[in-house]
């Protein structure tokens, strides 16, 4: 092994990076027979086995859906 290499680390989580193209905030009122609060894991395996059973559901995330810091959910 060369002692001289050296290693560059990056930001990358390990998961996925943030995305660059989030649809901006709601500006109308929206109907369905659930709303599902939170992209998380549990919120979107909720919301997916939801709306695959015919449920007319929608998911609500304030940023992007599966990016959060499982941590703070937990503690």
């Amino acid at each position: 092994m060369n002692s001289t290499a050296t290693t560059d680390y990056t930001s990358f989580t390990g998961w996925i990076d943030p995305p660059t193209d989030i649809p901006p905030p709601l500006t109308e009122n929206l109907t369905c027979s659930v709303a599902v609060i939170g992209g998380g894991l549990a919120g979107l395996s909720t919301a997916r086995r939801l709306a695959g059973r015919g449920v007319d559901t929608v998911l609500l995330e304030s940023g992007c859906c599966g990016y959060g810091p499982f941590d703070t959910a937990v503690r």
